[in-house]
């Protein structure tokens, strides 16, 4: 009896320095050290409030922009989050979350409209909603209301009687903000109207806004002189011509320091546009008939999509191969031969050798034709013309489509900066205007044909189980046979 206790103390002892009992041991101890090291680094990222937005476009970072201009920030800026506790969403907060954590001269405060009913009151008279934000300046005293039906605008699904969120706009919103409360400066710009012109795309009018811009549209044959707030003027594609009344106010304009975008429209008649292209041509622009069409290796889907040269310049600064600025149907351009001492006239874009102008509109063929003007061209240039102390600055286009709605809205394309870096080089302002774009939040649905659903079927049910099975046979029979 003695003996069978003493070979039973002799397997237990054993038990603990076996092969199996040290694998096993060594896995616990590696479990528990891993679960140390979980909890461990959970406590540091909820302490330090380290977070990672996983979105699919990074919808919830901010912008270098945005991030540069809150790291020059010299006035004291405070962001105050009104929303009741319990009624954050989740879009727009994690976006305050972030400017919070830029620091430098901006603070943000989240206050609790029902606890404190009257604090907006000394701000704005407008009425604050659950997820709005005050921004103020509190060097300067200046404050601006960022609603959150602007933050995130909704529209209504009238097939289901929903309402459904799209995009979302919050840094837009409370970046455009900032710069409006620490701005010292602000512009009027009047778009043009009464000759046909091409509507003004609604993201390009939100860029002008979002750089602290006042936009206004007019008839210029009313005018019997140029308003006194008018710092810009846009004229977008037009299709009929300025009256010589009209012509002689734009050229006073522009003499006396004016600053002005002019877009072409190559579906206008040149006959009909004498008084406009006169215009121009007093700016050293001359605009060529009929529009530009490319060579394979320098269009975009269309050879009258045109993707141009990059000449250097302030305003072409921030174009990159990876976000390309397209000029589609753009009109030619070229510099009047022979200019006053005070104007510079310079090229922004060019297209190639290969590209040509078809004049005949009619005319099929793909390469340069009878009649057609053989290239290159410049697509857009900046004019300077200082003269008595007075510096007059336009920039022309060949095509409106330059700013269309798909390339604005889009950081797809560099057709936004460009325009954004138009209204920085033509302001007399030392502070650089921004213009961050919406972002989209709309559910994307992957649609599977019923074939590919078919073969995955059959992959996922049948053949991925069936290969385990005959693999584990394989693995057992190879084991027996050991």
């Amino acid at each position: 009896m003695k003996e069978k206790n003493e070979k039973q103390k002799g397997k237990f002892k054993q038990s603990f320095t076996n092969r199996r009992f040290k694998l096993g041991a060594y896995q616990s101890i590696i479990t528990v050290v891993v679960l140390v090291v979980v909890v461990v680094l959970n406590l540091m990222v909820t302490k330090m409030n380290i977070t990672v937005d996983l979105s699919s476009d990074s919808k919830y970072t901010l912008t270098d922009e945005t991030k540069n201009m809150v790291k020059k920030l010299q006035d004291k800026i405070k962001l105050y989050y009104m929303v009741q506790e319990g009624n954050e969403t989740d879009m727009v907060q994690k976006v305050v979350e972030q400017y919070e954590k830029l620091g430098g001269n901006l603070a943000v405060e989240t206050k609790d409209p029902i606890v404190y009913p009257t604090f907006a009151k000394q701000y704005t008279e407008d009425d604050i909603a659950d997820n709005d934000l005050i921004v103020v300046d509190e060097t300067n005293g200046k404050s601006q209301h960022v609603k959150m039906e602007d933050m995130v605008p909704s529209s209504m699904n009238y097939q289901t009687y929903q309402t459904t969120y799209e995009t979302l706009d919050a840094e837009g919103q409370i970046t455009a903000a900032i710069q409006t409360v620490t701005s010292t400066a602000s512009y009027k710009l009047y778009i043009t109207s009464g000759h046909n012109e091409q509507a003004v795309a609604d993201s390009f009018k939100e860029l002008l806004s979002k750089s602290n811009m006042t936009v206004e549209e007019v008839r210029t044959d009313s005018w019997q002189e140029i308003p006194s707030d008018c710092d810009y003027i846009l004229m977008n594609g037009p299709q009929y011509d300025l009256s010589d009344a009209e012509y002689s106010l734009l050229k006073s304009y522009l003499e006396n320091g004016g600053k002005a975008f002019f877009f072409l429209n190559s579906e206008a008649k040149d006959s009909n546009l004498d008084n406009y292209y006169k215009l121009l041509k007093d700016y050293g622009v001359d605009v060529k008939a009929g529009y530009v069409v490319e060579s394979q290796e320098n269009c975009v889907q269309s050879l009258t999509v045109v993707k141009p040269s990059v000449e250097t310049h302030d305003i072409t600064a921030d174009v990159s191969d990876t976000k390309p600025v397209l000029f589609p149907i753009t009109k030619g351009l070229d510099k009047v031969a022979e200019v006053r001492s005070t104007l510079t006239v310079e090229p922004l874009f060019t297209s190639s050798d290969a590209s040509f102008s078809r004049v005949n509109s009619k005319e099929t063929s793909t390469t340069i034709a009878n009649g057609d003007i053989a290239g290159p061209f410049t697509l857009a240039q900046a004019v300077t013309d200082t003269y008595r102390d007075k510096t007059t600055k336009l920039v022309v286009f060949g095509s409106y489509e330059v700013a269309n709605e798909s390339f604005v809205s889009s950081e797809q394309y560099g057709n936004r900066s460009v325009l954004l870096n138009v209204l920085n080089w033509m302001s007399d302002s030392k502070t650089e205007s921004l213009s961050i774009p919406t972002r989209s939040i709309a559910e994307t649905y992957v649609e599977v044909g019923s074939g590919d659903r078919i073969f995955w079927s059959v992959v996922l049910v049948g053949v991925i189980p069936i290969g385990f099975l005959i693999g584990g046979f394989v693995i057992g029979y190879r084991r027996r046979r050991s």
